[in-house]
Parts: structure tokens; C-alpha cells; sequence
């Protein structure tokens, strides 16, 4: 294990790097429940058991930037969504500041360049007394990845493979942590500065959606997020919703 400081903003963050975890995330759980300082952030050049949202396995070779956040939010849990969503959304425009590559984002927390998805973002918590005592933001961006990785998401892609060459993976992780952190404070009086610059980007706006919910589909137009995160359609019945969960799919039009 390697471990550094790096100093950028006024903050300090305390960087782990592993050659091979089995997830960053358990590790910064133990961390966390240790006592680690917020900012700890563990990087691993592999992970063998990287999670994604649902219990999907996150295929984490070699090559790409797999790390995972210790944050500890002093304000509403109610806002904790909006963790996921200024995470991805500081992924996003990292990536197209650094590399000219137009980035979009799909809600809630994952990052794609066209229709090819190039990372994702999955935040869990510990609460204790309705609060919570730390969250952890784990981030997966296929940097290096080649594509043809076996067990990758046929609709990935890599960072390497749009560019031509390899990118600084360190230096990419460090622009992020930047990014993330302004946003970060932005929550809990700001957010609507993050929720401006989220639906910039994000997939599907204005267009017709199909979003899964334990099975089920509700069809609709989606309209944006809300201030706490959630989704919002309006249904087939012309009924705004405001959804916390679900698979978004555009609809196609035969």
C-alpha cells in the first residue's frame, strides 16, 4: 500500500492506494468505522469484487480508476442523493475539461460519452440515530480499460480507446476530488447550482422515458431532478412524478 497527502483547495485528502482490493469500497468502510479522517479516498489498480448499483457486479480491471470516497455529511440525510449526483456530475465535466470528449449524464450517477457508458458512481451509508455517521462514494471510470475486457458492458467504452493513448490516472483523480469537493459544500444551501449543471448534461431530458420499478414500467416525459435528487416524469396521464429509484430507458419511437 501506498499512502500520500494531497493539498488542493485548503483541504487535505488522504490518498490509499492498493495494488488489488476486493473492493474499494468495503475498504473504506473498515476505514471509516476505524475512524478515518473524511477525505480518505482508496484507490486500487484492480478490484476483484467492485460493486455497482442493484449488486451488479463492476468488472474493475487493470488500467482503469476505481477509488472510493470516506465523507462524513453534517447536513439533512434527506440530501444524500445529491452526493451521487455532484460526484458523477464532477466525473463529467473532469473528463470533458481534461480531454474535449462531450460528456453526458445518466441518472442517477452514471457518466457516458454518446451512447457508451465510461463510468459509474454508487454511494452507501452508514446511518445511526437517523443520521448519518459517514457515507462512502465509490466511482468506477474505464480509463485504460481496453473494451474488450471480458464481463465489460457491451454499451462501454474507455477513455484510452476515444483518445488514442493512455491518460494519467493520478492526475484525472485529483481534478475530480477538486471538483467533487466545491460541489460538496454546495449541498446543503447551493444545491441548485449542481442541479443547474446536472440537467445540462443529462440523458434524456425533454424525451420520452420508460423507468423500471420492481418490474413495473412508468411511462412519461422527463422533466429534470428535483432539489433531493429524484427524477421527475410526467406520466401518460399528464401526473408529475417524483421517483427515487428505477431504470430510465428512452423510449423508441417505431
Amino acid at each position: 500500500m501506498e499512502r500520500y497527502i494531497v493539498f488542493m483547495s485548503g483541504k487535505v485528502f488522504e490518498i490509499l492506494r492498493f495494488e488489488k482490493l476486493d473492493s474499494t469500497m468495503d475498504k473504506a468502510f473498515e476505514l471509516a468505522k476505524s475512524g478515518c479522517g473524511e477525505w480518505t479516498v482508496v484507490v486500487a489498480e484492480e478490484q476483484s469484487m467492485g460493486r455497482g448499483r442493484r449488486g451488479r457486479k463492476w468488472v474493475s480491471p487493470r488500467g482503469g480508476l476505481w477509488f472510493s470516497i470516506v465523507l462524513k455529511p453534517k447536513f439533512n440525510p434527506i440530501f444524500l442523493p445529491l452526493v451521487g449526483i455532484a460526484t458523477s456530475l464532477s466525473c463529467a465535466e473532469a473528463i470533458e475539461e481534461k480531454f474535449g470528449l462531450k460528456t453526458k449524464v445518466k441518472w442517477p450517477n452514471d457518466v457516458y460519452i454518446d451512447s457508451s457508458k465510461v463510468g459509474g458512481v454508487l454511494v452507501e451509508a452508514l446511518y445511526r440515530s437517523g443520521k448519518v455517521e459517514f457515507a462512502i462514494v465509490g466511482v468506477g471510470l474505464n480509463t485504460n480499460v481496453h473494451p474488450q475486457v471480458k464481463g465489460l458492458d457491451a454499451k462501454a467504452t474507455s477513455l484510452s480507446r476515444l483518445l488514442g493513448r493512455e491518460i494519467d490516472n493520478e492526475e484525472l483523480l485529483e481534478y475530480i476530488l477538486d471538483k467533487l469537493r466545491e460541489y460538496y459544500l454546495m449541498i446543503p444551501d447551493q444545491r441548485e447550482n449542481i442541479i443547474r449543471r446536472y440537467l445540462k448534461r443529462m440523458m434524456f431530458k425533454d424525451e420520452m422515458v420508460k423507468i423500471s420499478i420492481n418490474g413495473k414500467w412508468i411511462y412519461g416525459k422527463l422533466l429534470g431532478i428535483d432539489d433531493l435528487g429524484r427524477i421527475v416524469i410526467r406520466d401518460e396521464e399528464g401526473y408529475v412524478k417524483h421517483l427515487n429509484v428505477g431504470e430510465v430507458e428512452r423510449v423508441r419511437r417505431s
